[in-house]
């Protein structure tokens, strides 16, 4: 019974907004965070130096992307490294994104410089937000 005047009330609220003037029903794509965890070694000072070339040539693309940067510091063997997230607003957005970069020459030169210092990505996944 409770659940069946749930769902009432929940229909009755999605009839009102779709019957008032201006007020629609968003049917978004999730959002998606790309998430990185990296290796960095002794050189933290340095990957988070070149975070900010990261976020450079992020604005300089045209790529609206929010970037944090994580530290694992009680996590066994995996202490130290960086957890880079990389959150976009549809997987369409990290599509893009990754098209705009994969083509980027600047975008080359800062992951050589990464790897050049030891910074590696030990993981690349992809989390798709389903938050109900």
């Amino acid at each position: 019974m409770m659940r069946s005047s749930k769902l009432l009330g929940l229909a009755i609220v999605l009839g009102v907004a779709i019957a008032v003037p201006g007020v629609a029903i968003a049917q978004e794509a999730p959002a998606i965070t790309q998430v990185f965890i990296m290796e960095v070694g002794d050189n933290l000072d340095a990957f988070l130096a070149e975070a900010k070339n990261n976020e450079t040539i992020y604005a300089r693309l045209g790529i609206n992307a929010k970037r944090t940067y994580r530290q694992a510091t009680l996590a066994g063997v995996q202490m130290g490294q960086i957890a880079l997230t990389i959150d976009y607003a549809n997987l369409e957005a990290f599509a893009v994104a990754q098209q705009k970069l994969a083509t980027d020459a600047e975008w080359q030169k800062y992951i050589d410089k990464l790897n050049a210092n030891g910074i590696v990505a030990e993981s690349n996944s992809i989390w798709m937000d389903i938050t109900p």
